[in-house]
């Protein structure tokens, strides 16, 4: 089974990526899907100060994807 590719725009472009999704979806169900949401780009840093690890959020909003159907 072939999958589709989705690549997902942002307004700051270096969080721009690409993702596969299930070829059953619609284009309309994925543009409701990612357009609009915030997804979290953020990871985890060491603290030196308290010598632990810290989450760091860093949420983005797509406002933009393009879809490429495979087959």
């Amino acid at each position: 089974m072939s999958m589709d590719t989705v690549k997902v725009f942002f307004k700051d472009d270096k969080y721009n990526y690409s993702t596969a999704v299930n070829p059953a979806s619609t284009d309309q169900e994925l543009k409701k899907y990612f357009i609009g949401t915030c997804f979290n780009m953020g990871g985890i840093i060491w603290d030196h100060e308290n010598d632990r690890e810290t989450e760091i959020d860093n949420l983005q909003e797509c406002i933009d994807i393009e879809i490429t159907r495979e087959g």
